[in-house]
């Protein structure tokens, strides 16, 4: 019966592969290797049999199973596991078609991806510098850099940034930081970019003076870290960006043209806001109401209309509220006047006296001491209002030129300001529509005329520098 045997496993998969190795053993009758798979089939029954174990050492040869799994996973290595070492690969494994899908998908949550591809757009070119110029080629998984690189270069772009005054790309006279969009520096060493220590993400932009010509793109409120933007003195137009990130708190564009109202959707965050010398329009109640914590806000040379809202009383940290230089009407709410009496912080309090009657304002509201004739209706024509930046003026000149007269104007008449000058000379012995002011209403007056280009703190702060040198002009000088 044994012979039978050998025949039934002949057609099963595995002992046939075993008398195939088995065959390759030099000599030795067929017997042999057809008794051996016996110990296979019954291995408790004959021990001694199972000494060809060594010979069934062929079982390494049934290594086909791990000959054939490295062939698949050596297929999908390079694309899960490369580092980026391999040739044409990068960010971790990824094709250059990869990486460029990878990117677009990333920047359309920040901006509509037709957008991005439009190259005639701002944050089209930006968007080609990211993906194709960009010498720190950042990957998908670079945030918040991928993110924050490509809205500040989309402000380079929407800003004429390769004719700013310095610090345009490839500026080699740069001193005040590394150019914008040059080498692979982070873009924290940009010039008038900081960055947080903690969270690495952009907290300041300042641009002063530096000939920003055009708009203020909306992919800036993606800035999610950005406390402080200051782009004062430049050439800014269009409307301001329908909101900013909530953490903002300190946003000035004094001295620019922008144009429209002032968006309700303010951060709630905000403490100083300055919009200076602009052409801006509309009422006041909805933006006083959307910023609770002001403290300081500067409104002047403007186009807005209306009344000054009683609700500005409820702003309780208020230390300086300029609204000179509008076309609004009316009288200051007795709330606010009552609000002000109880704040002994809040130093000044100006509008423009012919239109507006305030018994609590500094300086004092008298009845013949304004010089602007009171205006009925705001221009119609594009020329706008007397104050706005004068753009003949080379940007990088002193910067309070353009909001200067009318602020002047409005606080201290023409033929006082020269007595000013010159103590000793006649005009002070004429009449003059104002008495010349008290020494204490005199140093208000410079007050207000240097807070429009320091942050009123310093100036109170006798161990700054300006703090030294406002008391200087008021005292020594």
């Amino acid at each position: 019966s044994k012979p039978s045997k050998p025949s039934a496993p002949s057609s099963r998969s595995v002992p046939a592969s075993k008398p195939s190795s088995g065959g390759s053993r030099p000599g030795g009758p067929i017997d042999e290797p057809t008794s051996a798979p016996e110990p296979t089939m019954e291995p408790t029954a004959e021990g001694p049999t199972m000494e060809p174990q060594p010979t069934m050492e062929p079982e390494p040869t049934i290594e086909p199973e791990p000959t054939f799994e490295p062939t698949i996973e050596g297929s999908i290595g390079p694309t899960n596991e490369d580092t980026g070492e391999g040739p044409g690969l990068v960010c971790g494994g990824l094709t250059e078609e990869q990486r460029t899908i990878a990117l677009t998908e990333s920047l359309s949550l920040v901006t509509p991806v037709d957008d991005l591809l439009d190259p005639d757009l701002p944050v089209g070119m930006a968007y080609e510098y990211i993906v194709f110029g960009d010498p720190a080629q950042l990957c998908p998984d670079d945030e918040p850099e991928l993110t924050q690189r490509f809205i500040l270069a989309t402000l380079y772009y929407s800003t004429d940034g390769d004719n700013w005054v310095s610090c345009y790309q490839d500026d080699d006279n740069c001193s005040v930081g590394s150019s914008w969009l040059t080498g692979d520096e982070s873009e924290c060493t940009w010039a008038g970019v900081t960055c947080g220590d903690v969270t690495g993400g952009v907290s300041e932009i300042v641009l002063v003076d530096n000939n920003l010509v055009g708009t203020i793109p909306s992919e800036i409120s993606s800035l999610a870290n950005l406390d402080i933007l200051v782009l004062e003195n430049n050439i800014l137009s269009g409307t301001l960006p329908q909101e900013f990130n909530s953490g903002l708190n300190r946003l000035l564009l004094n001295n620019n043209i922008l144009t429209g109202t002032v968006p309700s959707t303010m951060s709630r965050r905000l403490i100083s806001l300055d919009l200076t010398g602009n052409r801006l329009t509309g009422p006041l109640t909805e933006l006083i109401e959307s910023v609770p914590r002001m403290k300081r806000l500067e409104l002047g040379g403007n186009r807005f209309t209306g009344t000054i809202p009683p609700s500005l009383a409820d702003l309780v940290s208020m230390t300086i509220a300029r609204f000179e230089g509008n076309f609004l009407e009316g009288s200051m709410p007795s709330e606010v006047c009552e609000a002000r009496e109880g704040n002994e912080e809040w130093r000044i309090l100006s509008v423009e006296c012919a239109d507006v009657q305030c018994d609590c304002c500094t300086p004092d509201c008298e009845e013949d001491g304004p010089t602007r004739e009171p205006t009925t209706d705001p221009p119609t024509s594009p020329d706008g209002p007397t104050v706005e930046p004068d753009l003949s003026v080379d940007p990088t000149s002193e910067p309070t030129e353009t909001a200067a007269p009318t602020t002047l104007e409005t606080i201290v008449p023409t033929t006082e300001s020269t007595a000013e000058s010159q103590p000793t000379a006649e005009p002070v012995v004429a009449p003059t529509p104002l008495d010349r002011p008290t020494s204490d209403s005199r140093e208000d007056q410079i007050f207000l005329q240097l807070s429009a280009i320091t942050d009123p703190a310093t100036l109170d702060d006798p161990a700054t520098p300006q703090g030294r040198a406002y008391q200087w002009i008021v005292n020594d000088d």
